[in-house]
């Protein structure tokens, strides 16, 4: 599915309550047109940050999007985990990609949203495989978002020309050697400025059509 711009998806014009920030604000216009379009749909939000996950619980909370955070604990996450999974509940799940991409079955769900890119290949596929389990009966999609001329287009960028880089510096330090990137590899992902506006956001994900074909 070709990608959309955040104008020609429509979404820039939502009515959103509060500013969250660029990435924030687009990240909350994605749920409020999925929970328009697509009645019923789940979705699982992955980012690595903890404090970005809090602010976006507030955002969504703020625009009446029910949400759960599997975080913290063990019994915080396995309560959030039930409260998402049961019917008529919270139809937004905000996971730390660090503790939530792994060994997790949450067929319930049919979006993934990637709030960041990962330079780590494995653990994003890993995140968008908790959907795509042994059970899931409705079709699925992945949104990703990358601020345009900012380090995180260059992460991007960098795993898309590059994955065995990207890999190797991802990679955790094996017999005493410590992997990484190569000095040039670092000038890469550090060119770009980070003030972008809303207009200048890439979304690798179009929203999802609303037939079956």
């Amino acid at each position: 599915m070709a990608a959309l711009s955040h104008e020609e998806s429509g979404e820039a014009r939502l009515p959103l309550v509060g500013g969250w920030g660029t990435k924030l604000d687009a990240v909350v216009r994605r749920l409020l047109w999925l929970a328009s379009a697509e009645a019923g749909a789940k979705t699982l939000v992955f980012s690595e940050w903890h404090d970005v996950l809090r602010v976006l619980k507030a955002a969504l909370d703020a625009n009446s999007l029910r949400c759960c955070v599997a975080g913290g604990s063990s019994d915080a996450m396995a309560r959030a985990l039930a409260a998402f999974r049961a019917p008529g509940g919270p139809d937004i799940l905000l996971l730390p990609t660090s503790r939530g991409c792994n060994g997790l079955t949450l067929v319930e769900a049919s979006h993934v949203i990637i709030v960041e890119p990962q330079l780590d290949v494995g653990a994003e596929l890993q995140a968008v495989k908790r959907v795509d389990r042994i059970g899931q009966t409705r079709r699925t999609a992945v949104h990703r978002f990358t601020i345009r001329g900012s380090v995180e287009e260059n992460v991007r960028d960098l795993r898309t020309q590059a994955p065995p880089a990207a890999a190797e510096a991802a990679a955790p330090a094996k017999a005493g050697i410590t992997h990484g990137l190569r000095p040039s590899q670092v000038a890469a992902l550090l060119r770009g400025g980070v003030g972008m506006r809303s207009d200048e956001l890439r979304l690798d994900a179009a929203p999802p059509a609303t037939d079956n074909d």
